[in-house]
């Protein structure tokens, strides 16, 4: 499903960016979601979408390598504290089990 799919590449994206201070590139956002064709597809319209910003830049200060780094925009932050918002509501009411 391309919306369970959506938020949970947000969240690892929002995740990976609080416990390491850093954006995730393409192939650790990749690998934590556990698909790769698909959630590359995925990926690719969260950018056209205007969610997600892909950059390039060093893949560490220690390597000239470059990697396709991915940050979660203004557009993506707000659609995750709309998600946020929602299932509050929803355990609230009692839709939702806690």
């Amino acid at each position: 499903n391309k919306i369970t799919s959506t938020m949970r590449l947000l969240n690892i994206i929002r995740q990976f960016n609080s416990q390491t201070g850093r954006d995730p590139y393409t192939r650790e956002l990749l690998r934590l979601l556990g698909t790769w064709g698909y959630g590359e597809s995925v990926l690719l319209s969260l950018e056209e979408a205007g969610f997600v910003e892909r950059y390039r830049d060093r893949c560490s200060p220690a390597t000239r390598r470059k990697c396709l780094f991915n940050r979660l925009i203004d557009k993506g932050i707000e659609y995750l504290e709309l998600l946020d918002s929602a299932q509050k509501l929803l355990e609230r009411g009692g839709v939702l089990g806690r």
